[in-house]
């Protein structure tokens, strides 16, 4: 039996707009190299949805 991929979408579900979070990724990743201090940011792994339809085949 194989699995046939019919369709995948991915969408960004984030607290703030996609861009915007990079920007603040990249300001925390910059103020922690110079501090030594750990930033926390609103990226979560949790920040984007995909949505796989499949089908089985023999």
């Amino acid at each position: 039996m194989r699995h046939i991929v019919s369709a995948q979408s991915t969408s960004y579900k984030g607290v703030v707009s996609e861009d915007a979070n990079k920007t603040m990724d990249r300001a925390a990743s910059l103020v922690a190299a110079v501090t030594g201090t750990w930033i926390p940011t609103l990226s979560d792994d949790e920040d984007y949805q995909m949505t796989l339809g499949f089908s089985c085949e023999n």
